[in-house]
């Protein structure tokens, strides 16, 4: 892919283990909103890590469902059953007002911490996957 430079995956992986890191210290402090949105972004980046360690580059896009398939058309030989419902239900609702049903909820009031722990699971599935593809 023309000069891309595919050692740089290292540096998407570390910032979605860094994304997961600051998902868990949210969780723990109470903000539920971030902890599921850092969650998304830690898978998020991981999945473009492991596109950039194929040589393609990482399309503006962040919905983890489209992420996949693009991994999977890229190295069509690795298969996941990665769940990640709760992070792609709450990758907008964890940030704008404007999406939440009724009229007196923000994400920190809409969120909860059963949520959270949800996307920060799923989240770790995903970088765990991407790590073992990597390593193989």
């Amino acid at each position: 892919m023309g000069g891309l430079k595919t050692y740089r995956y290292k540096v998407w992986i570390k910032q979605a283990e860094y994304d997961l890191d600051a998902a868990k210290l949210s969780l723990g402090n109470g903000f539920f909103e971030w902890a599921c949105f850092q969650s998304e972004q830690s898978a998020e980046k991981a999945l473009k890590a492991l596109m950039v360690f194929c040589g393609a580059k990482p399309p503006k896009v962040h919905k983890l469902s489209i992420l996949f398939k693009i991994v999977k058309q890229i190295r069509p030989d690795i298969s996941s059953k990665i769940i990640t419902e709760s992070l792609q239900a709450v990758t907008f609702i964890s940030r704008y007002p404007f999406i939440i049903p009724g009229d007196n909820l923000t994400p920190h009031d809409f969120m909860s911490n059963q949520i959270a722990d949800e996307c920060i699971h799923e989240a770790e599935a995903v970088l765990l996957f991407v790590k073992e593809v990597l390593e193989s």
